[in-house]
This record gives structure tokens, sequence and C-alpha cells, in this order.
């Protein structure tokens, strides 16, 4: 079963940005509206995955490299902006390949 890996930002916050994965987008935007103060959460970038053990692996190498590479990081949020977020989830799926 495919999943997705996204890029979560909200514009009140330009320089947080989470990554996480998913089944559903729809579902996972929906529960962040809600649970989000201010409700102005958005995905920046998705990227569908043929499983979701490779989404995981995905999910952890972004946030292990950003960590490492010295960007703040809380659970599952980094502080960077999502267009940087997004670039270090690209340059991970080009090296896999």
């Amino acid at each position: 079963m495919n999943s997705w890996v996204y890029v979560l930002h909200r514009p009140s916050e330009p320089n947080a940005s989470k990554v996480g994965i998913a089944t559903s987008l729809k579902g996972r935007l929906s529960g962040y509206q809600t649970a989000l103060a201010g409700r102005d959460a958005i995905f920046y970038r998705t990227w569908r995955l043929p499983s979701r053990m490779a989404a995981l692996a995905l999910e952890r190498a972004v946030l292990e490299t950003g960590e490492s590479a010295g960007w703040v990081r809380r659970n599952e949020w980094l502080l960077m902006p999502a267009e940087l977020v997004a670039r270090l989830v690209d340059d991970l799926i080009t090296e896999e390949r």
C-alpha cells in the first residue's frame, strides 16, 4: 500500500516545518487544521512512496540528516523553512535511486 511523506508548514510560523507520513493526505491535513491554533497548516510538498516502510525510512532520514546539519528539531518539526526541508527530501530520494 502506498504511503505519503509530506512537508507541512504554517504561514504564521514560516521557519518551522513538519516532516511526516500518512496514508491519507486529506485526513492528515484535516487533523492538523483542527489541532493547531490558527488552523493555517498546509502541505508544502508531498511525495508518494511504495510502502509505509519506505515512508518511515525517508522520514527518519530527513529528521536525522537535518538534525546532524544543526537544524533544531522538536519531535517531527524542524525549525527551517519548508523550502529547505523539501529540498532535503528531494536530495535523499535522489540518493536512493
